[in-house]
């Protein structure tokens, strides 16, 4: 057993320096009033509890002060307090040093392991120092309260662990309990918040019904844009219609040039052969011309009778050839009108093309007139659009209705994220519930082996009387009642 042998304290209050040598047994300090009895236990009590605090039990006229305690094992603790410096010096049997500062009101672990000297609990909140006795100071555990005492001897025999337990258990479940009356007021105010929104659920339909009917709304404005762009689109056909009519009303006259071009190529071929013939028959004036001056000069000449006939002949011939002339004459009539007529077919080079434009044209008619029945069939459903929409003519509050719907929304959302906090909290009250019933099952088993051993003892763990079944009944009836 490790025990104080040697005390030295340096300017510790009256102590210039003082050693005292210590039995291994019980040592006592005697001495006259003021002679420094006291200050040698409070030099102790520094060293060995950090008690007491600050330096004013440095010496007078002195500026630092120590105590070193020498234990039965070479072991050396000493304590140093000066102005600047607070320090704790360990010299171990091995001769090993340590330092410790900063420290503050505590005691290094190191030390009180290397030494084994503490103050000792009484109980759970009292603590006492056994190892020293003060001038004047009641015997052990006779001045502590009777509660102090039994806990006390409690300790030394382990019964205080059950205490202890008992204590905690009982702390736990009036803080369960408080708990769960909170939780359960806290469960009623909420079902009550939750009563208050119900008509929630009713605006959610009614908001999805509004956000649908919103949906068709702009479906429909979607589709009344687009029969209107077609309905402008089915003007300018209508107009190009127009145009195209009175373009197609003019050119009326192709039908009747196809019939006559068959007759101005038949003209054209008879004009080219009238023009060959009528060249044949300028030759054969030329002949005639010249003959007939022949002719005038021999007609005395007997031997040109033969020659009179042919003349003859040529005559006949001549004056077919007259009619011939006279023939020219009204076919260059027709070729001249012919002629006129093909100036102007000359121009229908163009009306070829515009044959083929106008074939465009055509085809492009019928689809326009795929688009007018499209159109009809648009302004049908555009009237029976307006008959829709005029139902909605107070439209323009949906979207207030729509905000404040947004807002109830929200709302709920956050309602129901409470209940759910609630539904939480339900389970938590359920198993705390659950927690106390087995905490209490399991304190109630306690109490009966505790029972059972008051019983068996039948002695008071607080002041080792006898004591019968009353008051075993009347100790368990305290722990039961907290």
């Amino acid at each position: 057993m490790k025990y104080i042998k040697q005390v030295t304290l340096e300017n510790f209050q009256s102590h210039k320096h003082s050693i005292l040598e210590f039995d291994e047994k019980l040592n006592v300090i005697v001495g006259s009033s003021d002679s420094g009895k006291s200050a040698i236990i409070r030099g102790i009590k520094w060293v060995l509890y950090n008690e007491p605090y600050g330096d004013y039990f440095i010496r007078e006229n002195e500026n630092q002060c120590s105590v070193t305690l020498k234990f039965n094992d070479n072991t050396v603790l000493k304590r140093y307090r000066s102005k600047s410096k607070n320090q704790y010096l360990l010299i171990k049997n091995n001769g090993e040093e340590m330092i410790f500062e900063g420290f503050g009101s505590n005691i290094p672990e190191e030390i009180i392991d290397e030494i084994s000297i503490k103050k000792i609990y009484l109980d759970s909140s009292e603590y006492n120092s056994i190892n020293l006795g003060e001038q004047l100071e009641r015997p052990f555990l006779l001045s502590e309260k009777s509660s102090t005492r039994a806990s006390a001897i409690g300790r030394l025999v382990g019964v205080n662990i059950v205490d202890d337990a008992l204590r905690e258990v009982l702390k736990d479940i009036r803080a369960l309990n408080t708990t769960q009356k909170n939780l359960e007021e806290n469960s009623i105010k909420l079902q009550k918040e939750i009563k208050e929104y119900d008509y929630l659920v009713e605006l959610k339909e009614s908001l999805n019904k509004i956000i649908l009917l919103k949906d068709r709304i702009t479906d429909n404005y979607a589709r009344l844009e687009k029969y209107e762009k077609l309905y402008n689109l089915l003007k300018e056909i209508n107009h190009k219609k127009e145009q195209l009519s009175y373009t197609l009303n003019k050119l009326t006259i192709i039908s009747r040039l196809d019939e006559n071009i068959k007759d101005i190529e038949l003209k054209l071929f008879n004009y080219k052969y009238l023009n060959h013939r009528n060249t044949n028959l300028n030759k054969t004036k030329n002949e005639i011309s010249k003959y007939s001056s022949i002719s005038s000069k021999l007609e005395s000449l007997p031997e040109y009778e033969g020659n009179i006939l042919l003349l003859e002949n040529k005559y006949v011939k001549h004056r077919q050839l007259k009619s011939l002339l006279s023939m020219k004459r009204s076919y260059n009539e027709e070729i001249n009108r012919i002629n006129y007529i093909i100036n102007n077919v000359r121009k229908t080079d163009s009306v070829t093309n515009n044959i083929e434009k106008i074939s465009i044209s055509i085809r492009k008619i019928d689809k326009l007139n795929h688009y007018n029945n499209l159109y009809n069939n648009t302004i049908n459903n555009m009237k029976i659009g307006e008959l829709y929409i005029s139902k909605f003519k107070g439209i323009e509050s949906i979207d207030e209705s729509i905000l404040k719907l947004s807002n109830d929304l929200y709302m709920l959302t956050n309602l129901h994220k409470h209940y759910e906090y609630f539904i939480t909290i339900k389970k938590n009250i359920k198993d705390v519930k659950d927690s106390i019933n087995s905490i209490q099952l399991e304190i109630n088993k306690q109490l009966d082996k505790y029972q059972y051993v008051l019983k068996k003892l039948e002695i008071c763990p607080y002041c080792f009387s006898n004591i019968d079944k009353d008051k075993i009944n009347h100790i368990i009836s305290h722990y039961i009642g907290g």
